[in-house]
């Protein structure tokens, strides 16, 4: 799933750091980390939530023109 927001003048890194505490409130060991475009979050082992995998999350583009891409990798 991926989704795109323009003309927001959005902190990609106060945004990544948003959804690593979402992850990490769930009880998800999740790794934050910079990729050439932007940022990732990798998340996995929630005793709260069964995943047969991990959940990547990227975090592309500029603070205008942005994107959030979720996928479920096993």
């Amino acid at each position: 799933m991926e989704k795109r927001w323009t003309d927001k003048n959005t902190d990609l890194a106060t945004l990544t750091d948003r959804i690593g505490d979402f992850f990490k409130e769930r009880d998800f060991e999740a790794i934050k980390g910079e990729i050439p475009s932007g940022y990732s979050i990798l998340a996995e082992n929630s005793p709260k939530f069964r995943l047969d995998g991990y959940v990547s999350v990227a975090i592309e583009g500029k603070p205008d023109d942005l994107s959030v891409k979720l996928e479920l990798t096993k």
